[in-house]
């Protein structure tokens, strides 16, 4: 009896030093056939980088800032931004008409701004119902343009005398500041304007693409009639072939002999649109209810086919 649990006792002995050898080879070395021991390396963890943060994109509150900016030949023009509620930002740029100034493009750009503000409360908008917003259409919550107005060199409070050389300078200047403005997308750019404005959008456009290629994608024109030195439809031409090419709106009356006969000289192209009213409104009073073309709606299905589907 003594013997057999001497044996046990030795056997115990034998397995503990070879469990104890076996751990001893997994961290000291595995012996070769040769007797010498193959040193093992022990796994690295290597450090994870930090994952990288997207820098945040900063959207102006302002409901607008004023600016000023130069034209080629030097002469400085006032300007207003209305930042969009999202970074970057399709960005609209209107050109007002003869009679007035920036401020009548003023509603126009909060609407499309769509971020709440508006004048109108403290506007006399009697006979301008592209000032009172009342009766413009809704756009869906998540629809936000940036947008820039300018006053044409002599036109506070209305144009004084034609400076058509000048304007059309002005027009060149001012989509060359608007491109640059900060959270605005530069390849998704329109212009719209009515008058003077009508031709300076289109003009505009052109200008802007011949130095910035597929930046400008539209050209929405309320009564152009060739007011600042360019032949509209030479200037269609011109954004018909672009690649792609730029849709243009032309919207005139049918009583308004001047633009009339600008739209209905423009050939016949599948990117544009040429919309007859009745009677002899011109420029900003297509701008207003009960036509027999809604002119907003117009604006919207325009934003829908350029801007909107890139």
């Amino acid at each position: 009896m003594r013997q057999t649990m001497v044996k046990l006792g030795l056997l115990m002995m034998v397995l503990i030093l070879s469990i104890t050898t076996s751990c001893s080879a997994s961290t000291a070395g595995i012996v070769d056939e040769t007797g010498d021991a193959l040193q093992v390396e022990e796994e690295k963890v290597e450090p994870q980088p930090e994952p990288i943060q997207e820098a945040a994109v900063e959207i102006l509150t302002d409901a607008f800032i004023e600016m000023e900016f130069t034209t080629a030949d030097g002469r400085t023009l006032q300007g207003t931004y209305f930042p969009a509620s999202v970074s970057p930002a399709p960005l609209v740029i209107m050109m007002h008409w003869a009679p007035g100034d920036q401020s009548d493009m003023r509603e126009l750009a909060y609407w499309l701004q769509n971020r709440g503000f508006s004048d109108s409360q403290t506007n006399d908008f009697s006979g301008k119902p592209w000032l009172d917003p009342s009766w413009f259409p809704q756009l869906e919550k998540e629809r936000s343009y940036a947008v820039f107005t300018f006053t044409f060199d002599g036109c506070e409070g209305g144009c004084k005398s034609f400076e058509r050389a000048k304007w059309l300078l002005d027009a060149q200047a001012a989509v060359e500041a608007a491109y640059n403005l900060e959270g605005i997308d530069p390849t998704r750019i329109v212009t719209l304007g009515a008058s003077i404005g009508a031709d300076g959008a289109a003009d505009g456009c052109a200008y802007l693409n011949a130095s910035n290629p597929g930046s400008c994608l539209g050209a929405f024109s309320l009564s152009p009639g060739d007011y600042l030195t360019l032949r509209y439809t030479d200037v269609m031409e011109e954004l018909h072939a672009f690649e792609p090419a730029v849709i243009t709106y032309c919207l005139y009356a049918t009583g308004d002999t001047e633009s009339a006969t600008t739209c209905q000289s423009v050939a016949a192209n599948a990117a544009g649109e040429i919309i007859a009213y009745e009677g002899n409104f011109h420029g900003l009073m297509l701008v207003q209810p009960n036509l027999d073309h809604d002119s907003m709606a117009l604006m919207i299905e325009f934003l829908n086919v350029t801007i909107e589907e890139k």
